[in-house]
């Protein structure tokens, strides 16, 4: 990968720390996560890399700067090396600007596409680390709920003709979300809403032309994934305007915290989860400990 310091010298400035002095390394595909579990277990190793809920959100983090607010990790949870796989001393990770993560996926997604990856299959990173690490890091872009795009990304895999706009929409947290788009100007041969391992979190959405809109809806199960809308396109000329907003899931614990339980002394009462539990009345607490005090004063 070419460094472009406003593009993805913050992704690449991580991946640089977890090589260690490497500028090559040969890691593992884990496979799609196209599934419930495959994508819990993504996650599992997302957490067990560093990447834990709401890391990014935190200055102590993100260095008190917003435009850090997307976690990255490496070796890559799309890769059998990441998570907890290797000593913590060979792994890394670092808040970077959103739009870098999400050209990580589109690339990862390319790399994919474009070789046929499958489970267990080898692919090749390889990054001058050299000149990476001795580059000064200046972020260049903040998450942002509407805005205006044009073709600035290319992710350098062999055969991938294409310049992608990238839409960050941030690393978000469990709930219901719609994005909405028009293609003011040009076309865009393909669409998709992946996060940045590179995983399609919904269908393909297919081509656009000049004055098409869409809304698209979906869910993100668990808090902290990093997602971004793409469009891959061979037409400098295009432009894409979008707006964006979303509601998170309440957690269970947050919900179990605003459940009461109301009783009078000797009803009966239902617990949230409708489970019924007798309460005992507050005059048989006295008799009982009046008896226990009797009993132990004759022994004496």
């Amino acid at each position: 990968m070419e460094l472009d310091e406003a593009k993805n010298g913050a992704l690449l400035r991580n991946m640089c720390n977890g090589l260690r002095g490497k500028n090559t390394e040969v890691l593992t595909y884990s496979g799609p996560a196209n599934t419930r579990e495959l994508k819990a277990a993504k996650k599992a190793k997302r957490r067990a890399a560093g990447c834990v809920d709401r890391f990014c959100r935190n200055p102590l983090n993100n260095g008190g700067n917003s435009k850090l607010n997307s976690c990255d990790e490496y070796p890559p949870a799309s890769s059998d090396e990441g998570g907890d796989a290797r000593p913590e001393i060979r792994r890394a990770i670092n808040c970077i600007p959103s739009t870098q993560n999400t050209l990580q996926g589109t690339t990862f997604r390319s790399m994919m596409n474009s070789a046929g990856l499958k489970k267990g299959d080898k692919f090749v990173i390889s990054i001058d680390c050299d000149k990476v690490l001795n580059d000064i890091l200046v972020p260049r872009e903040e998450v942002s709920d509407s805005g205006s795009a044009t073709p600035l990304y290319r992710t350098g895999v062999v055969n991938d003709t294409n310049s992608y706009i990238i839409i960050p929409l941030g690393d978000l947290s469990a709930g219901s979300y719609t994005v909405s788009f028009q293609l003011t100007a040009g076309s865009a041969s393909e669409a998709f809403l992946i996060d940045n391992q590179g995983d399609d979190l919904i269908d393909p959405l297919g081509s656009f032309s000049s004055g098409q809109s869409r809304q698209v809806p979906f869910t993100v199960e668990d808090d902290d994934v990093g997602v971004g809308l793409v469009f891959a396109t061979r037409n400098n000329a295009t432009n894409i305007t979008w707006t964006f907003e979303g509601s998170t899931t309440p957690t269970t614990s947050a919900s179990e915290s605003q459940s009461t339980v109301t009783a009078l002394p000797g009803s009966e009462s239902s617990n949230p989860n409708g489970a019924q539990r007798q309460l005992m009345p507050w005059w048989a607490s006295v008799i009982a400990l009046t008896v226990l005090l009797v009993l132990e004063w004759k022994q004496l």
